[in-house]
């Protein structure tokens, strides 16, 4: 038995249910403010996969030209896109509900062992996180799925233990380190925690390696299609491991974890100091579980910092780098749930700070928002309204050409029209970005492909000039070009027209 609970809801049950409710409402209001304000290209690339996966059409494993990152929310979303949804819209609630799923499950979980003070202060942690860090959960990045699945192992640590529960952790855990391996740095203590109870228990690891089988089968076949087709691989990772990497991470945890960290509270103090203290205060308790978790968690956060990947990120909420540590906040709610506060009275005036916390990040709101849109980011940001204006024009002028493929070489929504208008505009035909375009299958298709009508679009130069072709600019659409009566494949006149094609 790992924790006990207790079945009957009472008034302080009343009152979490009621607090939920105002998280939920303000991470609606979030969503509304800013997650569904902007559209950046990864989030196009999301709905891409969600749009694809609605049709049947599952290509790649990994998020469209990487060999990780599975597209968990653009699964999520598929229902939703059967009801006849949008995924630029339906994606940013399923990310920001996966991001506030631990902290429900968690605090639900505490409650029902009958520490109800501790619970509270648990689902205090959303209340207490930077403004940045909702901006950062209500983007569809494929950055909270991984986290949200390791949350739903936590359930194997509640009641008496059984072969379901176990094997139920082998498999939940692995799938979620394959998801996003963020998640991490709540597999490792929450392991070692739950390993340390059953360690004397010959079924605990049976039923444990039963459950973790088929989730090596998934991890295998996703890293084996990668080795099949390495040209779907075209972001690669290139990770350097050193103690050099560590120094550089003590020294700037402010700028790494600015936005995983409990406001007025500095990064070294939540997750190194408290850590270690707590870990002092169970080997007084004699409560040896806990200290192990605790140990195995610094170990994984420590050499987190060893990892050049870390450190791949900006200041901008679009790409962060406290991306890579979204799960943290989980885990300081796995350290609070150890602790049995009695202070039953922290119901009476914590759930009024809470509200006011909500209240000071509002008024932040305006601020953080304008410090988004200029900041530097690797991703391309548009303003969502602009993009889906752009969208529909493109698309209206392309029913009005009849269409077969739109090729985009050089423009600043190039993602954007090539994932993201296919998933937003009914009939939208074909799309081609051949310098960096992502679908692998997509170029292969178009290297055998004959389209009769093509536009394209490339600002920066005119090439209607060419006399080979039968080939005009469109009126009062910079850099657009129609190619009618076309007899050539796609790859063989991308050349011609001398456009980069990456290798495929």
């Amino acid at each position: 038995m790992v924790w006990n609970y207790k079945k009957k809801i009472n008034s302080q049950g009343i009152t979490l249910i009621i607090i939920i409710a105002i998280l939920i409402f303000y991470k609606t209001w979030v969503l509304n403010s800013f997650g569904l304000k902007f559209y950046d290209s990864d989030e196009a690339i999301m709905s891409c996969g969600a749009y694809d996966y609605s049709r049947g059409d599952f290509h790649t494993p990994g998020f469209y030209g990487q060999s990780y990152n599975p597209m968990f929310e653009s699964l999520v979303a598929v229902p939703f896109l059967w009801m006849g949804l949008k995924a630029y819209i339906v994606l940013p609630f399923i990310s920001s509900l996966l991001s506030l799923s631990p902290y429900i499950i968690l605090t639900w979980l505490t409650y029902r062992r009958g520490l109800y003070a501790t619970s509270l202060i648990i689902l205090a942690i959303p209340f207490a996180l930077p403004v940045e860090y909702d901006f950062i959960t209500s983007l569809s990045r494929g950055w909270v799925g991984g986290i949200f699945v390791a949350s739903l192992a936590f359930f194997s640590l509640s009641g008496e233990g059984s072969r379901f529960k176990y094997s139920w952790f082998g498999f939940i855990s692995i799938l979620a380190f394959l998801i996003g391996s963020g998640s991490i740095f709540i597999l490792v203590p929450t392991f070692i925690f739950f390993a340390f109870i059953h360690y004397k228990e010959s079924k605990f690891w049976i039923y444990l390696l039963i459950g973790a089988i088929p989730a090596l089968v998934i991890v295998g076949l996703f890293f084996s299609f990668y080795l099949g087709h390495p040209n779907e691989n075209l972001h690669k990772i290139e990770l350097v491991i050193s103690l050099n990497n560590l120094y550089k991470g003590l020294s700037m945890m402010v700028e790494l974890f600015k936005n995983v960290t409990l406001m007025m509270i500095p990064p070294i103090m939540l997750y190194l100091v408290i850590p270690v203290i707590s870990a002092i205060w169970f080997i007084y308790k004699r409560k040896y579980p806990e200290v192990l978790a605790i140990i195995g968690f610094l170990f994984v956060f420590l050499f987190s910092l060893t990892m050049s990947k870390v450190y791949d990120g900006t200041d901008s909420v679009f790409y962060s780098y406290s991306r890579a540590f979204l799960g943290l906040p989980i885990v300081l709610g796995l350290l609070l749930s150890r602790f049995e506060l009695k202070a039953v009275s922290v119901y009476s005036y914590l759930p009024a700070i809470l509200v006011g916390f909500l209240a000071y990040k509002a008024y932040l709101f305006p601020v953080a928002i304008a410090e988004a849109q200029k900041s530097d980011s690797v991703v391309t940001v548009a303003d969502i309204d602009i993009f889906l204006n752009d969208s529909h024009k493109l698309s209206q002028l392309c029913k009005e050409k009849k269409v077969d493929l739109v090729v985009v070489n050089n423009h600043w929504f190039y993602d954007h029209f090539t994932y993201g208008s296919p998933s937003i505009e009914a009939n939208f035909p074909l799309t081609l970005r051949p310098a960096y375009e992502r679908r692998t299958w997509r170029l292969k298709e178009e290297s055998k492909k004959i389209n009769k009508t093509i536009l394209l679009i490339d600002r920066g130069r005119d090439i209607s000039q060419d006399s080979t072709l039968n080939i005009s600019a469109v009126p009062n659409f910079e850099g657009y070009f129609i190619i009618s009566n076309n007899q050539t494949n796609t790859i063989d006149l991308l050349k011609h027209l001398q456009i980069p094609i990456r290798e495929f």
